[in-house]
């Protein structure tokens, strides 16, 4: 009846609906946590199986976490423990460190250790309709079959609501479903201590580094990724140089309970156990002039085809266009006496640097071993300076590479707090210090032992031991002929992800020390500081670094990552 009070149901409810979707989204975001991923799986025994071998590696609390794609259903294994986005980055870096390389940060990871399928699907809009838009959780995009490149928190997904039909058109998906570019800015400043060895080297050498990732994937989960490197050194301009790191197309799937990885284009790739050397690790040339330890490498064209299952991994490798060495200048320091020149370089092989190579690999965990056999046949990685005249008629040295086959093991055995770790290599076809040929082995072998929440604090400390051999002794032609490494690893575990390592390599026969820090510290949310030092001590004449005995240094950076 006009002018009676409408009834208390039937009266406006827009306060309250919308106090309850406040209230659910306040919710859902506190739901949500930060987590390291180790990789992804289209089948969950695959996913299953991962999980345990890394609850054992890590000794973490690891969940598979199944998210649902618009390309279907695949499973996530990540870290099960909850913390904050420093937490989540630790467990990226110790993943890292224990061989699992592509691990990567996940933002708003569901919490638990168990977890619902998490939906990543975005809907479509009626193209000329208004549309209300609501937030939704977790929205990384559909992720291959195996480790990923860490990424950073991807925006929230949009869903969109229709009341028409949809149509054909608007269910069409976009070319690329997903895109992130992520990566670092730095600025870096180096200082050596003592005088120069020889005429025109410097004591002082600043400039900047970019290294940015960018991460394509279409709605079927093809992924591209590329990271280019670009570093300018005020110091030495041969140390200025620009590199592709990555830049290959990923495609994967299914043979029944196995699956299948194909990876074209340009690609790094790490083998390994060992900290003071990695002797099987012979895929990518290193990048030297970067860092003395032989660490970072150099991007490599390849075909990489991997087929992986619970009887472990087998990985195919062809490449081309061979990388020479990276070397200093004539104004930089860690070089020789006579500056190596690889725009003089030559080949065995007819086809120069683009000799086709070959390689294959088998990894697989049997409880708690760790297995890796590998092959190679093709360009040595590893120059054999010869003496020649450049354009100007100054000396220089060319590096010469060989053919060469090497075969080589890994491996790792866990027992409760201890590491055993062994790399060892058989190569034929090498030439030795003195230019001759002679096949040789060699090996490192070693123990690491973790101390957790030491003194009752949340710092980690891990100690290391190995002894690397050569049998060619002083016909060799590195700095590992016969030498023992003991070394730190410090884990504060604090906000700040504060780390550092350390290590001192002493040459049994000449009596020698090589000593390194490395210090690393968040200063702010994406601002971090590193601290390295390198210094030579006790280097004689006979010994194989005698030429950068004066090239002890400091190293100051800051790099901003975004």
């Amino acid at each position: 009846m006009p002018g009676l009070p409408r009834p208390a149901a039937c009266a406006p409810r827009w306060p309250a609906a919308l106090s309850t979707a406040a209230l659910a989204l306040v919710f859902a975001s506190q739901c949500l946590a930060d987590a390291a991923v180790f990789g992804s799986f289209s089948n969950i025994e695959n996913a299953q199986r991962e999980q345990r071998r890394l609850t054992g590696l890590l000794d973490l609390p690891v969940r598979v976490v199944p998210v649902e794609t618009a390309a279907g259903r695949i499973f996530r294994v990540s870290s099960a423990e909850e913390g904050d986005e420093a937490q989540a980055r630790s467990w990226v870096q110790l993943a890292k460190l224990l061989g699992v390389q592509d691990a990567w940060y996940w933002a708003d990871a569901p919490p638990g250790t168990t977890a619902p399928p998490v939906q990543e699907q975005v809907a479509q809009a009626q193209p000329d309709e208004p549309a209300e838009l609501s937030e939704l959780g977790p929205t990384e995009p559909p992720r291959p079959s195996a480790p990923e490149p860490e990424r950073s928190p991807a925006p929230p997904a949009r869903v969109v609501a229709v009341d028409e039909p949809e149509t054909e058109e608007d269910a069409a998906t976009p070319w690329i479903a997903f895109h992130e570019l992520t990566g670092s800015l730095g600025v870096e400043s180096r200082w050596y201590p003592k005088s120069a060895a020889y005429p025109g080297q410097r004591s002082h050498a600043g400039g900047f580094v970019a290294e940015p990732e960018l991460h394509l994937e279409d709605a079927a989960g093809r992924i591209f990724t590329f990271v280019p490197f670009f570093r300018y050194d005020a110091g030495d301009s041969e140390r200025t140089h620009f590199d592709v790191r990555e830049a290959y197309m990923l495609l994967f799937g299914d043979i029944g309970d196995s699956q299948w990885e194909l990876r074209l284009g340009v690609d790094r790739v790490f083998w390994g156990v060992a900290e003071s050397q990695n002797l099987v690790n012979i895929i990518n040339q290193i990048d030297l002039i970067e860092h003395p330890n032989e660490k970072v490498r150099l991007g490599q064209p390849m075909a990489h085809v991997t087929w992986s299952g619970g009887w472990g991994a087998l990985e195919l490798f062809a490449m081309t266009h061979h990388r020479g060495l990276t070397y200093s200048g004539r104004r930089g320091r860690l070089r020789l006496p006579v500056v190596l020149d690889d725009d003089y370089a030559t080949y065995e092989s007819g086809a120069g640097k683009w000799h086709w190579d070959a390689a294959a690999r088998y990894s697989g965990s049997f409880g708690p071993l760790e297995l890796g056999l590998s092959a190679f046949d093709g360009t040595s990685r590893e120059p054999y300076p010869r003496l020649a005249l450049g354009d100007d008629g100054a000396p220089i040295l060319a590096p010469h590479y060989v053919q060469i086959r090497q075969f080589g093991l890994d491996a790792q055995l866990i027992a409760g707090s201890w590491l055993f770790k062994l790399e060892s290599i058989h190569r034929r076809g090498a030439l030795n210090i003195l230019g001759r040929d002679e096949d040789f082995a060699a090996f490192v072998f070693g123990t690491e032992y973790s101390f957790y929440s030491v003194f009752g604090t949340a710092i980690d400390l891990g100690l290391l031991t190995e002894w690397n051999y050569d049998d060619r002794r002083n016909r060799s032609t590195n700095r590992f002929q016969n030498d023992l490494f003991f070394g730190t690893r410090i884990g504060f575990n604090d906000v700040q992800n504060a780390e550092l390592i350390g290590g001192v390599l002493t040459d049994l026969d000449h009596h020698s020390h090589f000593v390194y820090l490395e210090f690393n510290r968040r200063l702010l949310d994406r601002w971090t500081m590193h601290l390295d030092a390198v210094v030579l001590l006790n280097v004689g004449e006979e010994d194989f670094l005698y030429a950068s005995r004066r090239d002890s240094y400091v190293e100051l950076g800051l790099s901003y990552s975004f």
